[in-house]
């Protein structure tokens, strides 16, 4: 494994554990409850976080595509995530990107590590920002 994805690789699989623990005991009906009506629930919190993980995985040259991808991009905003797959289907999804994860890591080439992305994340982006705060969603729709 390259060692500039060596740190990476440990708080990747920290996250993947946390994410996993915080998981545990949770019901379909908790997965889904928004806890007030300016806050996420759980599942539009968790899918997001998998989608930043095939996002990273693309990066690294992985070819794993995000098998949520169309189901994600349809849900726009938080009003919309009863559309999204359940807890079930998420566990397993989270399970797979991260053995994807995994090994885009430990076969990413000095070559991809070193090159521009190409694509930019909307983190920090005032227009993302701005999206966020009137929708409640990034508004991301870069197709990756």
């Amino acid at each position: 494994m390259d060692p500039r994805v060596a740190l990476l690789r440990e708080i990747a699989d920290l996250n993947a554990r946390l994410v996993r623990n915080c998981l545990d005991g949770v019901s379909p009906a908790q997965w889904m409850e928004r806890p007030c009506k300016e806050a996420a629930n759980m599942a539009f919190i968790a899918w997001h976080l998998l989608d930043a993980r095939y996002y990273v995985i693309s990066l690294l040259g992985g070819q794993r595509g995000n098998p949520f991808k169309d189901q994600l991009d349809a849900v726009t905003a938080i009003d919309q995530a009863h559309a999204l797959p359940g807890l079930v289907e998420f566990r397993l999804g989270w399970r797979d990107a991260d053995e994807s994860l995994a090994q885009a890591m430990m076969s990413a080439r000095p070559g991809i590590l070193a090159r521009e992305a190409g694509h930019p994340f909307p983190v920090g982006d005032p227009r993302a920002s701005a999206r966020s705060a009137r929708t409640g969603s990034s508004g991301r729709r870069s197709r990756w």
